[in-house]
């Protein structure tokens, strides 16, 4: 090959590859190859890319040189297909799904990304059925269901999705009524429950939910009527009684409470009556 052809076949080659380290074909360079499955070119010229406008996807980045412009990075993942039966979107704007709260069934996967929010999964089990007394439904409105808020009260378990919203469970038992006499409220906020340290009488019961805390019974047993012939007082003084002794004749009972001390006569046989009745 003589000098004038060895020179043309350099000119034609490149004409075809371009200037090394600059074409993004030629390999080795410092371009993107756009070989590369996470390398995607808008255009291989950088004057055009100063011309036009293009973004790219996250978690690509973009990139623009004397190579060209375009995005570098895997491609996001494709949006769940509304048309399938087991997508959900409550919502295809993202900055609005970042406000809402919502909930789905136990048998779906919630998402939230770039293409919207929603539900994944087969819709599951039959609705909780409303006749049920330990089912009890908030809304039957899935759309209402994703603005209400609402708790519910243990040993209840919240329930949402395609049949609406609710609690499912026994209900927590009813307060003690504070308009009985036997009931006496130390106070009605929980917290404060807590922190207070209180007693109740011997014949009382302490409670402590999610009512408040308080005690539950009679204040005090009723006192041996001292009128009663079977009934002895040693002493009405519950102070006195605490630090002294004494003892009852066979066939008596010993008491002592709140109301004194004594003894009690043992129940006669039905037909015997009393000595002195």
């Amino acid at each position: 090959m003589n000098m004038r052809s060895h020179t043309l076949w350099f000119l034609s080659v490149s004409a075809i590859l371009g200037p090394l380290g600059c074409d993004p074909q030629v390999s080795g360079g410092d371009c993107p190859d756009p070989r590369d499955p996470e390398v995607r070119y808008v255009s291989h010229d950088p004057e055009e890319c100063a011309l036009i406008d293009f973004d790219c996807s996250p978690p690509q980045t973009l990139f623009s040189d004397e190579c060209g412009c375009g995005c570098i990075g895997p491609e996001a993942p494709a949006c769940p297909d509304p048309s399938d039966p087991d997508v959900r979107y409550v919502s295809h704007d993202i900055e609005e799904c970042h406000l809402i709260d919502f909930i789905c069934a136990e048998s779906q996967t919630q998402f939230v990304n770039e293409c919207g929010c929603g539900c994944i999964g087969p819709v599951g089990p039959a609705c909780p059925d409303p006749a049920d007394p330990e089912v009890h439904y908030v809304s039957h409105d899935p759309r209402e269901c994703e603005l209400l808020d609402f708790a519910c009260s243990p040993p209840q378990t919240l329930f949402g999705g395609e049949c609406g919203c609710g609690c499912i469970g026994p209900e927590a038992p009813a307060c003690p009524d504070p308009s009985d006499p036997d009931v006496r409220y130390v106070s009605h906020d929980i917290e404060e429950c807590h922190l207070i340290d209180f007693i109740c009488a011997e014949s009382q019961t302490q409670f402590v939910n999610e009512c408040g805390c308080g005690c539950v019974g009679p204040e005090k047993l009723a006192c041996p009527d001292p009128s009663d012939p079977s009934v002895h007082y040693v002493s009405d003084d519950p102070g006195r009684c605490a630090v002294m002794l004494f003892s009852c004749d066979e066939g008596q009972t010993a008491f002592t409470n709140e109301c004194g001390c004594g003894c009690l006569d043992a129940e006669l046989p039905p037909g015997h009556a009393r000595q002195g009745s």
